[in-house]
C-alpha cells in the first residue's frame, strides 16, 4: 500500500465521519424544533379539517422522520454492503 492510498483510505474516512456528524446534527436540531412546535402543530392542523394545506404539511414534516429513519438504519450497515449499494 503506497502513500497515495493510505491518504485516499483517510480521506474517504474522513468523509464519512463528517458526514455522520451532519447527520447527527441535522437529526437533533429536528428533533427540538419538533418538539418544540408540538403543541402548536395540534392546536392549528390536527384541529382543523382535511384540506390539502393540511395533507402537505403532514407530508413535509413527517417525511422527514422517515427519512431520518431510514438513513439511519443504511448508515448503521457494515461499511462493506454500504459500499456495494454506491
Amino acid at each position: 500500500m503506497n502513500n497515495v492510498d493510505i491518504e485516499k483510505i483517510a480521506y474517504e474516512k474522513y468523509l464519512a465521519y463528517s458526514t455522520e456528524c451532519a447527520m447527527v446534527a441535522a437529526g437533533t436540531l429536528y428533533i427540538c424544533d419538533y418538539f418544540s412546535t408540538l403543541e402548536a402543530e395540534f392546536r392549528f392542523v390536527w384541529a382543523q379539517d382535511w384540506a390539502l394545506g393540511k395533507v402537505l404539511f403532514l407530508l413535509v414534516r413527517y417525511w422527514v422522520v422517515f427519512e431520518l429513519i431510514f438513513w439511519g438504519c443504511t448508515d448503521a450497515l457494515p461499511e462493506t454492503i454500504r459500499l456495494c449499494t454506491h
